[in-house]
């Protein structure tokens, strides 16, 4: 639940705010099966709204965002700040709370909540109050009130996975169990309609119905990709190994690495292998059918952008290569992020306690100069005139 896959390899080396005041689950029926999933809404005529790109920015102490110029459109002045989401809000926190402020720095949503998640496509986000976890509308109004001892954002299916009892199950948007709570674990559907849940000791995959469509048998199991492939990984051996599964849960990809992730939309995966004569980690990227597209020899690396750039590390220093390996932006960053649509990058000069911020663009040109203490990447929204 809210797990961010964390690679293998790793254990190898070792004031408030101003403005606002064991048995198999049943296999055959576990839900209605008339039960509709979310529908798929008609996105607004962009050409109709203005275009704002904001990134979010730590100075003095102070989060507020600026523009692709480096200019404050909203001042530093809460304890966190989160990027804005396609509805035009972001999560911000003041004092011990958290609420949501539009594009413009005003409070939409006051800050109340202990913690508070981003808003899903449906319009809801998850927020706990008193320890419990509920869900409210783009107005911060209760749409399902604080129960759960976990949740997770909606997918686009309009389910949710909560936990209740120590059990992981899944709401529809009105609150009400579709899949009752029966995991020890359980992460977001798909696009493809399976999520991984962990069932009497093993993680496997499950469909919109609640009916196992893989069986438990993997010792951690990711999320499905678009084109169809997840991670597993297996622990029979030491170091335990990643390897890929299509959604009858036939390997693809036989398990071999210390790390891998999800293949990006250009069919390239990251993955990392231990070198066990260098005692080090190198990274590359694979096709879909495991074939090295770029070999093993990066310290570190990143995913690809939409612009074919993904951030590399070569003798301690971060550069840009493309989607045939070649460098694209020499190493000289002590610290890089991936490309945001708009074009720029975070990157950072000095060591990540005392060092500084600021954005390239393609070619690798300081667009906005190193001066923040945190930064996050840059985000389109559409919102009204």
């Amino acid at each position: 639940m809210k797990r961010i896959f964390a690679m293998i390899f790793a254990v190898l080396m070792c004031g408030a705010l101003v403005a606002c005041a064991s048995e198999t689950p049943d296999q055959t029926d576990v839900s209605d099966m008339n039960t509709t999933v979310a529908e798929t809404t008609i996105p607004p005529d962009k050409t109709r709204l203005k275009k704002v790109e904001l990134a979010a920015v730590k100075i003095d102490g102070k989060w507020g965002y600026i523009d692709e110029t480096g200019e404050f459109i909203i001042k530093p002045q809460f304890k966190d700040a989160d990027s804005f989401t396609d509805n035009g809000l972001a999560r911000v926190k003041a004092g011990s709370r958290y609420g949501y402020i539009d594009e413009t720095g005003a409070c939409v949503i006051n800050p109340q909540f202990e913690d508070a998640g981003l808003f899903a496509d449906n319009g809801l986000a998850w927020i706990m109050v008193d320890g419990k976890y509920g869900y409210i509308d783009e107005t911060g109004a209760y749409v399902i009130s604080p129960q759960f001892e976990d949740a997770d954002s909606f997918a686009n299916n309009g389910l949710a996975c909560v936990k209740i009892d120590g059990k992981y199950g899944y709401i529809d948007e009105t609150g009400e169990f579709i899949i009752e709570p029966q995991f020890y674990s359980a992460d977001s559907f798909a696009n493809n309609g399976l999520a991984s849940v962990g069932y009497a000791g093993a993680e496997g995959y499950i469909n919109e119905y609640g009916k196992f469509v893989i069986f438990p048998q993997f010792d951690f199991a990711g999320t499905f990709a678009d084109n169809g492939l997840a991670i597993i990984t297996v622990t029979d051996s030491w170091p335990y190994k990643d390897g890929y599964i299509d959604e009858t849960g036939t390997y693809v990809i036989e398990p071999q690495f210390e790390g891998a992730h999800s293949f990006d939309d250009n069919g390239l995966a990251l993955v990392a292998v231990y070198d066990y004569d260098t005692s080090s980690v190198k990274h590359g990227y694979i096709d879909e059918t495991g074939a090295y597209v770029i070999s093993l020899q990066f310290e570190d690396a990143g995913f690809f952008a939409d612009n074919g750039l993904a951030y590399v590390e070569i003798d301690g220093k971060y550069g840009y290569i493309d989607e045939t390996g070649t460098i694209v932006i020499n190493p000289q960053f002590d610290a890089a992020y991936d490309f945001a649509d708009n074009g720029l990058a975070r990157f950072r000069v000095g060591d990540y306690l005392t060092g500084k911020y600021g954005y390239i663009d393609e070619t690798g040109t300081i667009v906005i100069n190193p001066q923040f203490d945190e930064a996050r990447g840059f985000v389109t929204i559409y919102v009204e005139e």
